[in-house]
């Protein structure tokens, strides 16, 4: 599915996942990532084995497949791993944070991924083949450098309109529309905010965060990126991008 930003949502969970993590509740954590619980649960229990009751996942939509629910079914989700001895506590937990928390299965010790859809085995792979079975492909490749030409760029006959093209495009535009969509100043830890100038409108090229609040140390947050200059050599593009970062 689409990832949809809910940074309330997003915060609620990260504060209960950091309650549970202190109390003890879980012992491995990982996110649904673009391969929905495939990738999460697959890969947590890849030493162990898992069954997964498909049937009691929380969906987003209706009427979806097995096979769309364990491939798709939502990409910002987190999974745990709890021993059942603090599984209701977890729940409990959840609920208290008025976060959705859902048992879907179980680890075993069978080296097998086992799924089940309203009491039917839809799916038993071995560990070890799902993981490790895919051959190895071998490929010859080789570089041939870009033939580019020097562009031309004629005078514009009206600069006005030229430039009025550069400020409306989306890739120089101000992207304040999105930034106030999340709370920059979430326990009062920014010291140069994402937003600058008279009127707090236009982004800056970097943020300045304290994480620990009373520390006099901060985080520097920043980024490049060039990608036109991949269509000449992408490894100085990347270089560029890391250029860019640093100086601003």
């Amino acid at each position: 599915s689409v990832q949809i930003g809910n940074p309330i949502m997003e915060k609620k969970l990260i504060d209960v996942l950091l309650k549970a993590r202190d109390y003890g509740l879980y012992r491995r954590i990982t996110d649904c990532g673009g391969g929905g619980l495939s990738s999460a649960v697959g890969e947590m229990a890849a030493e162990t084995g898992v069954r997964v009751y498909l049937e009691r996942v929380p969906l987003k939509y209706s009427g979806l497949s097995y096979t769309e629910i364990w491939l798709s079914e939502s990409q910002e989700r987190m999974v745990v791993a709890a021993p059942p001895s603090t599984v209701d506590q977890l729940i409990d937990l959840f609920a208290s944070e008025d976060v959705a928390a859902t048992v879907i299965g179980e680890f075993t010790d069978n080296r097998r991924l086992q799924l089940f859809y309203n009491g039917n085995l839809v799916c038993d792979l071995d560990m070890e083949f799902l993981h490790h079975g895919l051959p190895q492909l071998e490929r010859e490749a080789v570089w041939k450098p870009p033939q580019n030409e020097e562009p031309d760029f004629p005078q514009p006959a009206d600069l006005r309109e030229e430039l009025l093209l550069i400020l409306g495009s989306w890739n120089v535009c101000s992207k304040e529309w999105v930034i106030r969509q999340y709370d920059h100043e979430v326990q009062g830890g920014s010291v140069l905010k994402p937003l600058v100038g008279i009127n707090n409108d236009g982004p800056g090229d970097a943020a300045i965060i304290k994480p620990i609040l009373d520390s006099d140390m901060g985080i520097i947050v920043s980024n490049g990126i060039n990608p036109k200059y991949g269509d000449i050599d992408p490894y100085w593009m990347a270089a560029s991008a890391i250029d860019e970062a640093l100086r601003q």
